[in-house]
């Protein structure tokens, strides 16, 4: 059940992504945690990344919360780890750090 609403939620993300960038919705600010925000699509990317790329975030227990369009931060950290892949076609190491 827990796998079922993860994926109902990302579907869910996935079509507010897709609005907000057709300009058919407006950005929606919510106090977002980074770490988690970020964990989260770690988690995904390593389902559906290649098994020739190693991928391993570095947290920062100092990051606050901030206000921001979680959906947005996503589409765009995922913009770039599939650029990363793209430039990797052999496999390698990406490191996600957050830092403040």
């Amino acid at each position: 059940m827990e796998v079922i609403d993860e994926a109902i939620e990302r579907g869910t993300s996935l079509v507010r992504q897709l609005l907000t960038l057709a300009r058919k919705t407006e950005a929606r600010l919510a106090s977002t945690n980074i770490n988690e925000l970020v964990s989260r699509l770690v988690n995904l990317l390593k389902q559906t990344l290649p098994k020739t790329i190693d991928l391993s975030i570095g947290p920062s227990s100092k990051l606050p919360s901030i206000m921001a369009d979680p959906n947005e931060i996503t589409q765009a950290l995922l913009n770039l780890c599939v650029n990363a892949r793209d430039a990797m076609p052999k496999g390698g190491n990406l490191y996600l750090e957050l830092a403040c």
